[in-house]
């Protein structure tokens, strides 16, 4: 049998690593809500990315046909005004080059804009890959955390398990 001043120092030892044991569960339930803030703050960051992402290649989108209209526009205008000029009777002689100088004009600032919404989508779709790109780090950087979580969890159950175990006077390696 256990003597009697045994029994009290392995009851201290047992009570001791109870002690180191709910110590280390509460650490690694600290650790879980460190890391599921992580996980929460990585995953709203990524939907922010690629909403953003989403929500830029839409108004790209939305840029391209408006751009796309105007120029499809200014043809249709260029196009019924030669008509008109063509099927007019006699214009006036000073009114003619006015006339053909205002559209000129009018050509040209509809390419200046073309150009310009042009530019605005090929800046847009060399932003697209570093987008991209980010969106993959974020969600390796996902994973990663979720991953992390998943391990912690699995500690803090086995941690949780030797503690019902020490309590119950038994050890994983007894069973």
């Amino acid at each position: 049998g256990i003597s009697a001043v045994a029994m009290p120092l392995e009851l201290g030892g047992l009570q001791e690593s109870l002690d180191a044991t709910r110590a280390a569960c509460e650490k690694l339930r600290k650790n879980i809500g460190v890391v599921n803030s992580e996980r929460d703050a990585t995953r709203r960051a990524c939907k922010a990315g690629i909403e953003a992402a989403r929500s830029q290649m839409v108004r790209m989108q939305a840029e391209l046909v408006a751009a796309q209209k105007l120029q499809a526009k200014a043809a249709e205008k260029a196009d019924a005004d030669e008509d008109q000029a063509a099927s007019s009777s006699s214009p006036g002689v000073d009114e003619e080059p006015m006339r053909r100088r205002a559209l000129q004009t009018q050509v040209r600032a509809m390419r200046h804009e073309l150009a310009k919404w042009k530019h605005q989508v090929d800046l847009m779709e060399v932003q697209k890959p570093k987008e991209e790109g980010e969106i993959v780090k974020l969600k390796a950087q996902l994973t990663h955390a979720a991953d992390v979580l998943d391990s912690t969890r699995s500690a803090a159950r086995h941690a949780e398990i030797d503690r019902d175990l020490a309590a119950a006077g038994l050890d994983r390696e007894g069973l």
